[in-house]
């Protein structure tokens, strides 16, 4: 699984540093599982033009941050499985 920030220049899943940057746009938003949002939102999307790896990065403010943790469910951290 890959936990690199791709924001430093170098693709998280094949260590390339061919790493570019774009928006994406649309009619589309965060929501919570199975709950319904369309909303027209702007994300970072970074794309490694070697493998084709891809984060996505969403612009986050307060009244994001509380939205969120008022209306998602939190994924709590698991020790790596050997």
């Amino acid at each position: 699984m890959a936990t690199d920030d791709m924001r430093s220049g170098f693709c998280s899943l094949c260590g390339g540093d061919e790493v570019h940057e774009a928006e994406m746009a649309g009619q589309l938003g965060l929501r919570k599982p199975g709950g319904l949002l369309m909303k027209v939102n702007v994300f970072t999307v970074l794309v490694c033009t070697g493998c084709g790896h891809l984060q996505w990065h969403v612009p986050m403010d307060e009244e994001r941050r509380d939205w969120l943790r008022r209306k998602t469910p939190r994924v709590r951290p698991r020790p790596p499985q050997r």
